[in-house]
């Protein structure tokens, strides 16, 4: 049966489906590829502006995480540890510098440090994982979910199984989800089968809500929860109202943008023009210089003919009617 859901590449979606604690427990699992045990909303949304109207939606959030650790002895042992998760969603391309400027904040935030007790060590802050949910492709990367991972190597390039509070204060690792890339319906993990949800090749005939088989999902318990959170969402008249207005921000931003381009080409051109007009002119002003400099070599040669007369004995009105100028002229050469 195909049924129809909000479409939560708006942010008003987003955060509808996002703030419901199972929902987002279900989706961080899947893209730590960890087991979520248990997520807090460390603060209400926040946005970067991108335009006077537009911003990069993004939420910080604090999860609980159950992972399986490697004993000395050998054994596997689960536990648990915290992971801030700032997560950042945007639906145009945008400059990079607004993502930097956002994971800046989050470092400076003293909120995210707290006190331990290590020898060396006063301080520490939660390992950091960076979400970020691209309504555009990459140029470069062509995977719809893309992991980037650090790893502790010694100087030869050993690994090294160890997790220090320093180095996990002050580096973090990211994940990249680029939606135009999502598989409609050949999906090969369980990642890109709970993206679904969000997957644009699903859009209705109005491009607020998207459709979705609820029956090829019928045994699954994460995906009917996300399903029926997103219904609940097409049945708001606030929500509605809300991706309205996204579109008409959306809108004004395009036209602006389109106007900021044809200013950019505009401009280009006559800057184009500008360079063209500066070349000729440089070509004159060296046409000139160098009829100045065959101009001087010819009052020189003057000159030096003038002087050569007069030691000869030539009277000024002789050298006048030889070299037919007139007798002031002959006196500048003979002066120079």
């Amino acid at each position: 049966m195909a049924t129809i859901i909000a479409n939560p590449i708006y942010d008003s979606v987003f955060k509808y489906m996002i703030a419901n604690e199972k929902v987002a427990k279900i989706l961080l699992s899947a893209l730590l590829k960890k087991k979520v045990v248990k997520v807090v909303q460390l603060r209400n949304e926040y946005n970067i502006p991108i335009s006077d109207n537009l911003s990069i939606f993004r939420i910080d959030f604090g999860a609980t995480v159950s992972e399986e650790v490697v004993l000395p002895d050998g054994k596997v042992e689960e536990k648990e540890r915290m992971v801030t998760i700032e997560l950042q969603k945007v639906y145009l391309p945008t400059e990079i510098l607004r993502f930097r400027q956002y994971t800046g904040t989050h470092y400076c935030n003293p909120d995210m440090v707290h006190h331990v007790n290590f020898d060396t060590l006063k301080e520490a802050a939660d390992p950091m994982v960076s979400v970020y949910i691209l309504g555009h492709k990459l140029d470069v990367i062509n995977e719809c979910v893309c992991y980037i991972s650090r790893e502790y190597r010694d100087y030869n390039g050993n690994k090294l199984d160890v997790l220090d509070p320093f180095a996990e204060s002050l580096t973090h690792d990211s994940i990249i989800v680029q939606v135009p890339l999502l598989p409609n319906d050949n999906v090969r993990n369980r990642v890109e089968e709970l993206l679904q949800v969000i997957n644009q090749s699903k859009k209705t005939s109005d491009k607020h809500f998207l459709t979705i088989d609820e029956d090829k999902y019928s045994g699954d318990e994460e995906m009917q929860e996300m399903i029926r959170t997103l219904k609940g969402a097409a049945c708001d008249s606030d929500i509605r109202l809300r991706m309205q207005l996204e579109d008409e921000i959306l809108g004004e931003l395009k036209n602006k943008n389109l106007t900021i381009e044809k200013q950019k080409e505009q401009l280009a051109e006559k800057e184009e023009q500008l360079a063209e007009k500066n070349e000729q002119l440089a070509e004159k002003e060296e046409q000139l210089a160098e009829k100045e400099a065959k101009l001087a070599e010819q009052q020189d040669k003057l000159a030096s003919l003038a002087k050569g007369l007069q030691k000869k004995g030539w009277s000024i009105q002789e050298i006048s009617d030889f070299m037919d100028m007139d007798e002031d002229s002959v006196k500048g050469f003979l002066a120079d």
